[in-house]
Order: structure tokens, then C-alpha cells, then sequence
């Protein structure tokens, strides 16, 4: 009896090379079986012993899948082989890395696993000619020009495994097994397009691992295996797109617009299965929700009755202030013809000083300062000599009247916080003292970090360090914007969690922890946000 346990359509091919791949159980064995999915596959499968013979000898320090054909020569049978691929493998390995070392371990990982295809195997000695089969392959696009031709000037491989691709080598406990052969080829092709496409997959398999790195400066780094021309490059990109053209014509593009269907496996629909789940879940949690705001509106509608009684009742009292109001105006105008000129004086004097001398202007502060040394000489003289009491000057100078009523911050030192908060800069001091004030005031219950995030800042925000301590100050050389300058600071963050406040803010008690509750409670969730309210205490957005 056979089971299948797994099957895959290759439809958007030619009719020739398509067929399906299974994985079987037959009398308790597994096998990988392919099979052509119309006469015209025949010839597709009955090449691969021929495939195999030819890649074994050329390649003595591998090993391939030993394939079975039927009579029928309809299908193929390959033994299972358990393990991991050399793709898997080397992402396990590089992912284990420290970040900023994982870039150089994939290449390193690369190189190797380059040592192993192409050190053991024969040298590229053919000379490289455009033969008819290798324009029947590789111009199908009929891109190809002949200025191209010129260029791939290169010796070839007597055999051209153009799968030779990380993820088609798995390490069994015998050694490296080569899993799928299906395209090999016995014409000349250059042998610099077959090593650069086995780097060229690896790159595209695993960019995301190499940050902002290009693929020119990728293939850079192995000068022995592709060349770094970019003429002969494009020329490579030319002959990829045309070899593709070549296994899929014009059913590529049939069934992956307009027919193709993606075959679900039982762990995709486990999968959804439990999404399922969890959307009733969260319906039963809807429903709830909508059982509790039918509750509150019946409550605001009667609210809404009562008031409107009530602002009737505030309409007369309104009406019966307005009326002693104007007694009162009637009076105060009465007392302003009838005032003293010593009080108009003082009063006239008073408006005039405000108006040279502004509150809050340095000028003003000097004044007051010079006042109260003296009417305060020895209290003023300390302040004068003393470090707090110069950093209490300075502060109110260069941040504001709250630096006198706050002074210098104090931060916890942690060297593994749970949450790094970070703080976007450029300029605007006062702001960013008042949110320090208000997270020093309000954050006792969780462990964290304040990174300066200063993106060139011209006013005090340039040594905050003097008005605050254990601050951690990420400055930029030059002004980056409000995104790059944030993601810069990130970097620098030691937390299990950061958090981007923006300085202008005043937190809230327990405004942190509530956060970092929401996200350990559960793991679903991968950000969240506070509730915003402006001064006047309109909501400006919930998380």
C-alpha cells in the first residue's frame, strides 16, 4: 500500500519538464518520487541515471541520490534521505552569531560550502563555445546578443550542474548528498555562470542577513569563483531569465496570473485551523465588548437626560452672574476714576518694566538675581560658590524657571534595563528637562535607560548631561531627521523592550509598566502604544 505524505505540481512549465514531486510511504519506506505529468515528460525523466552517472564522476567528493526509473521511464524514484540542508545549516550557524558578526560568517559559511561543490570536482578545462544546444537553452529570451556572446569568454565544466544551489545538498550522518539534479547539462556553458549562480542564490536566499550589502559587492568577496565585471554580470542576469524562459514558457506566466492555486499541507491547515480558533476567540471578545458599550450608552443616554435638566438650572445661575457681574464692572470703573496717583504710577511703572524686561528672558533673570543678592547677600554668595548652586544658575539660564524648582535629575544606573526608552532631540530643552522630570517622578516600578537620541541640537539639549545624570547621549555629527536619528539611538539600546517617547511629553504612574505587562502577558503581541491626551485633556489617540 502507498501513502503519499506530500505532493507538489510543477504546472507552470512546458509540458515536456512537467511533472510532480511526492514523498511516499510504500511497505513502511519513504521515497521522493517524480513524476512526468504528460508523455512529453518522458525524455525529462529518463535522464536522470544519465545525470547521475556523469555528475558522480565529475564530482568525487560528492555524493547524489541514486535514482530508479520505471519502464515506462514516467517516473523516478530517489531513496528519502533525513537531515538538514546546507541552506539550513549554514542560517542555523550564522543566525547563532552576534549581529554584527553575522554578515561575516555567512560569507565565510559561503566560501566553504563553495569549497566543497566546486574544490573536489574537475577543472573548468573546456574552452567555452555558443554551441546550438547552449543557444537553444540559454537565448530564449533571445536577449542574448552576440556582443554578449564575446563576453563569455571561459573555460566550461565537461558537466553543468545549474542546481547546484545550497538548499538542493543535504548533510546526511554519510556525508554531503546531492538532493536534485534535474537540470544538468553535458554542452559547454561558462563555468563563471554556474559558480555565480550558486552564489547568486545564496545571496537572494539570505539578504536579509546581509543588511544594506548589494549583490555586486556580495559576489565581490569570491573573485576565484565569479568575476566582478559588471558587463559580464548583466550578461549572467540575461542568461538566468532566458534559461528560466527555457523551463516555463508561456505556462509561467498562465497559471501563476491567473489559475495557480497554492496547495495547502496539514500544517497549513493546522494552521488554520487554529487561526480559526482564535477568531472566535477574539468574536466571543467582540460580542463582550459590544455587550458592555450597549450598557455604558444606555448610561451616557440617561447621563445625557440629567444634564440637560441640569444645564437649564446652570442657564439661570448664568443669567444671575451675568447680573452682579456687571454690578461689579460698574464698581471696578467707579475705582479706577477715583485711584490714587501714587497707585497709577506704580502700576504705569510696573506695565513698562514687564515690557522692556519680559518674564523668563535672560535679562529679567539677571535683574532678579542681582535683586535678590541684595536683599539675600549671604544666601546668594553660597549659591554663587557653590558647584549645585552654579549648575542651579546655569539650569535656569539655559532651560527655565522649572530648573529651580527641579534642579539636577538623578537616573537609576542599569546595566541590563528592561525597557530602553529613547528620546528624539533637536532643540526645545524645557520640553525635554519636563519629560525627564515627569519619568523620574512616575517610572519606580520598572527598570530602564534614558537614551538622548540629540540630532544636533544648537541649545542646552547639546550638554543635557550637565542638568541630568546616567542620561545615555547618542548625538549625531550631523542633523539625519527624526526616523534615521531615532533608529540611531536604537542601536544603542541595552532593554528587552525600547520605547520611543517623543520629548514633549509628560508621562503618567504606572504609564511603563502597563506597557511591559501587555507585552509579556502575550506573545501575540509585537508592539503597543500609551493613550495620548492633550493638556486640556482631550484624547488625542489610544494606543
Amino acid at each position: 500500500m502507498t501513502e503519499v505524505l506530500y505532493v507538489k505540481y510543477n504546472r507552470t512549465r512546458r509540458e515536456r519538464f512537467q511533472i510532480k514531486t511526492e514523498i511516499v510511504l510504500q511497505d513502511g519506506e519513504k521515497k521522493a518520487v517524480k513524476a512526468a505529468l504528460g508523455p512529453e515528460g518522458r525524455d525529462h525523466i529518463a535522464s536522470f541515471p544519465e545525470k547521475y552517472r556523469r555528475l558522480s564522476a565529475e564530482n568525487p567528493g560528492l555524493t547524489f541520490a541514486y535514482p530508479s526509473v520505471s519502464e515506462d521511464k514516467m517516473r523516478v524514484e530517489f531513496p528519502y534521505l533525513t537531515g538538514e540542508t546546507l541552506a539550513e545549516q549554514i542560517a542555523g550557524r550564522v543566525m547563532a552569531c552576534p549581529e554584527e558578526k553575522r554578515q561575516e560568517r555567512f560569507i565565510e559559511e559561503v566560501r566553504e560550502a563553495m569549497g566543497l561543490f566546486y574544490g573536489s570536482r574537475k577543472k573548468a578545462s573546456i574552452v567555452f563555445g555558443a554551441g546550438e544546444e547552449f543557444r537553444r537553452v540559454f537565448c530564449a529570451s533571445g536577449e542574448l546578443s552576440e556582443e554578449d556572446m564575446a563576453l563569455l569568454a571561459d573555460t566550461s565544466y565537461p558537466v553543468s550542474n545549474i542546481d547546484g544551489l545550497l538548499e538542493n545538498f543535504i548533510l546526511t550522518a554519510e556525508g554531503i548528498c546531492g538532493l536534485d539534479y534535474e537540470w544538468v547539462f553535458f554542452f559547454p556553458v561558462p563555468a563563471g555562470f554556474v559558480r555565480g549562480r550558486t552564489l547568486m542564490y545564496a545571496y537572494r536566499r539570505f539578504a536579509g542577513i546581509l543588511g544594506d550589502m548589494t549583490e555586486e559587492e556580495f559576489l565581490g568577496h569570491f573573485p576565484e569563483y565569479v568575476t566582478k565585471d559588471p558587463a559580464i554580470l548583466a550578461v549572467y542576469e540575461k542568461m538566468e531569465r532566458s534559461f528560466q524562459e527555457y523551463v516555463h514558457g508561456e505556462n509561467q506566466r498562465t497559471y501563476q496570473e491567473d489559475y495557480m492555486v497554492s496547495t495547502k499541507s496539514m500544517k497549513d491547515l493546522a494552521a488554520v485551523d487554529g487561526e480559526l480558533l482564535r477568531t472566535k476567540e477574539r468574536l466571543a471578545q467582540v460580542q463582550e465588548l459590544l455587550r458592555r458599550k450597549d450598557l455604558e450608552l444606555r448610561k451616557e443616554r440617561e447621563t445625557h437626560r440629567l444634564t440637560n435638566n441640569h444645564v437649564s438650572n446652570l442657564n439661570v445661575m448664568i443669567a444671575d452672574l451675568r447680573r452682579e457681574n456687571g454690578e461689579m464692572a460698574k464698581t471696578l470703573a467707579y475705582l479706577n476714576r477715583h485711584e490714587a496717583a501714587v497707585f497709577k504710577v506704580r502700576r504705569k511703572l510696573g506695565e513698562a518694566f514687564n515690557r522692556a524686561y519680559p518674564k523668563g528672558t535672560p535679562e529679567r533673570k539677571k535683574i532678579t538675581y542681582a535683586k535678590n543678592t541684595l536683599l539675600h547677600p549671604v544666601k546668594y554668595t553660597r549659591m554663587y560658590r557653590s558647584d549645585e548652586g552654579k549648575n542651579l544658575i546655569k539650569g535656569d539660564f539655559e532651560i527655565g524657571d522649572d530648573y529651580r524648582t527641579y534642579g539636577k535629575l538623578h537616573f537609576p544606573k542599569e546595566e541590563h534595563p528592561t525597557v530602553s526608552i529613547v528620546i528624539p532631540c533637536y532643540n526645545q530643552v524645557h520640553y525635554t528637562y519636563l519629560c525627564l522630570v515627569s519619568i523620574l517622578e512616575h517610572t519606580k516600578d520598572v527598570s530602564y535607560e534614558v537614551i538622548i537620541a540629540d540630532d544636533v541640537s544648537k541649545d542646552a539639549t547639546e550638554h543635557l548631561a550637565e542638568f541630568a545624570e546616567n542620561l545615555v547621549i547618542c548625538r549625531n555629527s550631523t542633523n539625519q531627521g527624526f526616523l534615521r536619528n531615532c533608529n540611531n539611538a536604537a542601536k544603542s539600546a541595552k532593554g528587552t523592550y525600547i520605547m520611543f517617547l517623543n520629548n514633549d511629553t509628560k508621562v503618567t504612574e504606572g504609564w511603563l509598566s502597563s506597557l511591559v505587562k501587555m507585552m509579556e502577558e502575550d506573545g501575540t503581541v509585537g508592539m503597543c502604544g500609551s493613550k495620548l491626551v492633550y493638556p486640556d485633556g482631550r484624547l488625542q489617540e489610544a494606543g
